[in-house]
């Protein structure tokens, strides 16, 4: 199929394909959805697809993985992870995977859950509700599922010191 997309792609097309790459990496839905935003038929932006994911321009599984990079890198959890991978139209399966790599431990999620609390509401008293609700919130925002948010709470707890750091 290597020289029949070659050969059936326009230089045309194909330069449209890498001016379109070059702007991030892409899933390969994402370049075919990009290509015909360009004019290309569904047809066309389907072999562009081809000839790009045969030479190694677009990788799904490389997206994923750059996607649990940032969840780490950011603090994010893995309901944000699920709704990135969605956003850039990641196939079920890969979003799973991806998780699954940012799940494999969830020792490195209470860690960071934890680490965000401590940094973002130093004065959390356990017994104020609306404080912390507001913070669980602002960890369900960041993607962290209940799991890891009770586990920051108790980690802190077990700690001898207030849920988030302050005198218990």
């Amino acid at each position: 199929m290597d020289d029949q997309a070659h050969y059936e792609l326009s230089e045309k097309e194909r330069n449209v394909a890498l001016r379109v790459l070059s702007a991030r990496l892409m899933s390969c839905a994402e370049l075919r959805a990009k290509l015909m935003t360009k004019g290309l038929s569904d047809a066309r932006a389907e072999l562009a697809v081809i000839w790009a994911r045969e030479r190694r321009y677009v990788d799904d599984a490389e997206v994923a993985a750059a996607l649990v990079r940032r969840a780490l890198r950011e603090g994010r959890g893995g309901r944000w992870l699920e709704a990135q991978g969605r956003k850039r139209l990641l196939s079920d399966a890969l979003i799973r995977e991806a998780q699954g790599a940012l799940a494999s431990d969830d020792e490195p999620q209470v860690a960071r859950a934890t680490a965000l609390l401590e940094r973002r509401f130093p004065d959390l008293d356990p017994t104020g509700r609306a404080l912390r609700r507001r913070a669980e919130n602002f960890l369900l925002r960041r993607g962290y599922d209940f799991d890891i948010i009770r586990r920051a709470f108790e980690r802190q707890r077990r700690a001898g010191a207030s849920p988030i750091g302050g005198q218990g």
